[in-house]
């Protein structure tokens, strides 16, 4: 099924390598459930400092947006304490998890938590079982493989480092985020083909998203739709329109001419 000019493969995470599941119910509820307290124990630490200031500064953003609500309050010469402060900060970051906003500042935040959580092994990265034995394969077929996800860099990082399969992160030539661009906008996915000095037509992207796969159709990539279980559903007709395969060892099979 994998057409042998393609040089590179580009995996999205969440319903192709990951199921949905493992964001929605273990990294999100674990953000949440956590957030207050990292801040506590790292409130005087420069990383913590800076990423308060991009939270406060999307707050004022959001106060004109969504009239005002949840702003970060500030501290003015001890008047306000430290622990009011600290407590306006996790109520701004669980309402905008409630709207599941993707904002940078929330996503660094988050990014920052979940690596505490790796760290500590109260997170494993999910990965499919297929994941390591295709990106193996792959490798031995001297194909480069990146990762195209809205979570952080860092945050992708994180989750292939520590999975139940041990760290996969070797295995991986970059990774891009929505500092590229939106996943939707064919143009982001031209901007990966020219920092990667690769042709769109040489590139294979494997999403579970309709408009994911449409957008990088329009620019020129392959793709295939991978149907895992528990992904959205697209319609049958829609459907047709794409190669589909239901997981990553079927990047494997040529029906004329065996595995390649």
């Amino acid at each position: 099924k994998m057409d042998q000019n393609i040089k590179v493969i580009l995996l999205d995470i969440e319903g192709t390598t990951t199921p949905i599941t493992f964001v929605t119910q273990q990294l999100f509820p674990y953000a949440a459930t956590n957030v207050e307290k990292f801040l506590h124990d790292t409130w005087d630490c420069s990383e913590t400092k800076q990423v308060i200031q991009q939270l406060r500064r999307q707050a004022l953003v959001d106060g004109e947006e969504f009239g005002g609500k949840v702003p970060i309050i500030k501290s003015v010469n001890g008047i306000v304490s430290k622990t009011d402060v600290l407590k306006s900060a996790v109520e701004n970051v669980l309402w905008q998890m409630s709207l599941n906003r993707k904002t940078t500042a929330l996503k660094e935040l988050q990014g920052m938590v979940w690596k505490k959580g790796y760290e500590s092994g109260g997170i494993i990265g999910i990965v499919y079982d297929d994941v390591k034995p295709a990106l193996q394969r792959l490798r031995m077929l001297k194909k480069r493989i990146y990762i195209y996800s809205s979570g952080s860099v860092n945050a992708q990082k994180l989750l292939f480092t520590y999975t139940k399969f041990g760290d996969l992160l070797e295995y991986f030539d970059g990774h891009f985020d929505s500092n590229f661009g939106g996943k939707n906008d064919a143009a982001s996915y031209r901007k990966i083909a020219e920092a990667i000095n690769c042709k769109p037509e040489e590139i294979l992207f494997l999403t579970d998203i309709e408009y994911e796969a449409d957008a990088a159709i329009s620019a020129g990539l392959h793709v295939h739709v991978v149907l895992r279980p528990g992904n959205k559903l697209i319609a049958e007709e829609k459907l047709k329109n794409y190669k589909t395969i239901v997981n990553l060892s079927k990047l494997f099979i040529n029906s004329e001419h065996g595995t390649i």
